[in-house]
């Protein structure tokens, strides 16, 4: 087991390294670092232009996941049993399928 003397000079190397990590981001506040992964780009801008030749866009996707959650919360607030049972019968179907 550690004594306090040895526990206090871990604390006093950790606070002085934090302080020198600190000194070197502030620094070096800016750095050449992109954004995105690097494939990540061409697959998102493909995925756009796919989704834009179907016609589909991004508020009517966040408006079609608003009112599907809509839908959702309100039909478990009317039928809880109805939603525990497919709720059951859907995880009994997946389990059974990935057996």
């Amino acid at each position: 087991m550690a004594t306090k003397m040895e526990l206090e000079a871990e604390l006093e190397r950790l606070r002085a390294q934090n302080e020198t990590l600190r000194s070197e981001t502030s620094e070096s506040p800016t750095m050449d670092v992109a954004d995105d992964p690097p494939g990540e780009t061409d697959a998102m801008s493909g995925l756009k232009q796919l989704l834009d030749e179907h016609g589909i866009d991004g508020e009517n996707i966040d408006a079609l996941r608003t009112q599907l959650t809509d839908e959702f919360t309100k039909l478990q607030k009317e039928y809880p049993i109805a939603v525990l049972l497919s709720v059951f019968v859907l995880g009994f179907v997946a389990g059974r399928t990935f057996k």
